[in-house]
């Protein structure tokens, strides 16, 4: 009886202050103050490299990637090249989805998330701006336009696309790439960054 939601996760459950719902807890829990306004998520097969905050009261698939933050500097760092750098390169693929596609990539929490090179001194105040204002930029765009992540991230990946949201959107983007950078300690380094949409996906 799957569709009566049997697994009920109580270990995210406790990790994301919803413990007190469960029948039985950790040793060392205790109840929490309160409950998170939000928390980062990641839907394992999607066209695009994306996380967004969810709030954590509601029922979470079990195709999400759920992370227990609500950093803006933690967004930042997730949705950046550097982390989908090391998404394609060490994730898994679905099978193939046609005779021109190599298959649809898949983030899982313990391939990509728990064996990325984390740099805890790059979580700076620099960088939850950067990853704040990339957010709102997000958000504002589709409430204005009633369309969702995948809609934004077609323009912004369309060398065909323009226009002040996007532009702004994208300058962000190069904003948070300079800024890893340095932060892992490459600021010598060249880099190019391109906008374009991904034959395969």
């Amino acid at each position: 009886r799957w569709w009566q939601y049997a697994d009920k996760r109580p270990g995210m459950c406790h990790e994301i202050g919803l413990g007190e719902l469960c029948v039985s807890h950790p040793k060392d829990w205790q109840p929490a103050g309160s409950t998170p306004d939000r928390v980062l998520v990641r839907v394992q097969t999607t066209k695009h490299h994306a996380f967004a905050f969810v709030r954590p009261k509601q029922i979470m698939n079990h195709t999400l990637n759920v992370i227990v933050s609500d950093d803006c500097a933690l967004f930042a760092l997730l949705s950046s090249e550097f982390h989908g750098t090391w998404f394609y390169r060490y994730g898994s693929n679905l099978g193939v989805a046609g005779a021109k596609s190599v298959g649809y990539p898949r983030y899982f929490h313990t391939e990509i998330y728990e064996t990325f090179p984390f740099r805890l001194d790059a979580l700076s105040q620099t960088l939850r701006e950067i990853g704040t204002k990339m957010h709102a930029a997000r958000e504002r765009w589709m409430l204005e336009n009633k369309l969702g992540i995948t809609s934004f991230y077609n323009l912004v990946h369309s060398p065909d696309s323009s226009g002040e949201a996007i532009g702004s959107f994208r300058t962000l983007c190069l904003e948070l790439e300079e800024y890893l950078f340095r932060a892992y300690g490459w600021g010598d380094l060249d880099f190019w960054l391109d906008f374009r949409a991904n034959p395969y996906l």
